[in-house]
């Protein structure tokens, strides 16, 4: 694959406001980009859609009267301050991304991604973090400007990342980590998107300072290697999950196939987990399962196992 760009955005401001882009966010929002919210207005994701439903889901006009004036929260770093200058530079950076992509594939057609600075809990308003790169939140602008992008990925470094690594399966985006921690919590990650979100992949950053052949990473890595033949054959067919326990409430209870499958720590967890267990399931039969699991305590010994496993009591 091909990163076409690192970490696309503005800082420190909201969006360009020189002659030309004001002139541009002052003017009419390019039919291109009308005609494919319009084709895919039942589709868009929800922030998106609920910004244009709010105007009455103009087909025409200036930025702010197809998308709504921007508001500003500064307490609260899930509002979407200043959403509308977001989904300008969102479209601008794509068409021109977009456009740098399409001509690299005209020469060496390979899969194009894009990687993105996340919107971390200390940033309030775009500016604060890299504005108009691929957040989830506009991940359907990015589709329409730069259709050659084929994957737009997080780098994800945050404790959240179950929630993060969700909003990146968005609107069928491939989930495909670049960048996130490479530690103990890195194998937790690699692992849980397997299973819970059908990843293609996750590449840990700084892998030379996590090297060698028994660290966490590694043995996960060394696991999963040996069960691709599986995990390939059932993915994508809702016949796989994974459960992770890196948060205070040290449980987890997901359905697959005719079972509840809960999982339970028995250590009390006070703050963020720095080796969370996890286990990614594989349903290969009505009463047939593939475990592979981590317990709690570190890389020994059978801590990592796989196993066909039949649960000894009735479907619930």
């Amino acid at each position: 694959m091909m990163q076409v760009e690192n970490e696309t955005g503005v800082l420190d401001t909201p969006r360009d406001y020189c002659p030309a882009a004001n002139r541009a966010f002052n003017g009419p929002v390019p039919k291109e980009l009308m005609k494919y919210l319009q084709a895919h207005k039942e589709q868009l994701i929800p922030q998106l859609h609920q910004a244009w439903q709010a105007t009455g889901f103009k087909a025409a006009g200036a930025w702010e009267e197809v998308f709504g004036k921007s508001t500003v929260n500064k307490n609260d770093w899930e509002a979407y301050s200043y959403f509308t200058e977001e989904i300008f530079m969102a479209w601008n950076y794509a068409r021109y991304v977009g456009y740098v992509a399409a001509a690299g594939k005209k020469e060496y057609d390979i899969p194009m991604y894009m990687n993105t600075w996340i919107k971390q809990p200390i940033s309030g308003a775009p500016g604060q973090y890299p504005s108009g790169g691929p957040q989830p939140t506009v991940l359907d602008i990015w589709h329409a400007g730069a259709p050659a992008i084929d994957i737009f990925s997080p780098d994800c470094h945050l404790t959240n990342f179950t929630d993060w690594y969700r909003w990146y399966t968005q609107a069928g985006n491939p989930l495909f980590i670049p960048e996130s921690a490479g530690d103990a919590v890195g194998a937790a990650h690699a692992l849980w998107i397997l299973g819970r979100h059908d990843g293609i992949g996750f590449s840990p950053f700084g892998i030379d300072g996590n090297s060698g052949t028994n660290t966490p990473l590694s043995r996960v890595y060394q696991l999963v290697s040996t069960m691709a033949p599986l995990i390939l054959a059932h993915q994508g067919d809702g016949s796989m999950t994974a459960i992770v326990l890196d948060k205070a409430t040290n449980s987890e209870s997901v359905r697959l196939g005719n079972y509840n499958i809960e999982a339970r720590s028995m250590t009390r967890n006070s703050g963020p987990v720095t080796n969370p267990p996890v286990a990614l399931f594989i349903c290969t039969g009505p009463d047939d399962y593939v475990i592979v699991a981590r317990s709690h305590g570190g890389i020994r010994g059978n801590d990592l196992s796989c196993l066909d496993s039949c649960y000894e009591h009735e479907p619930s």
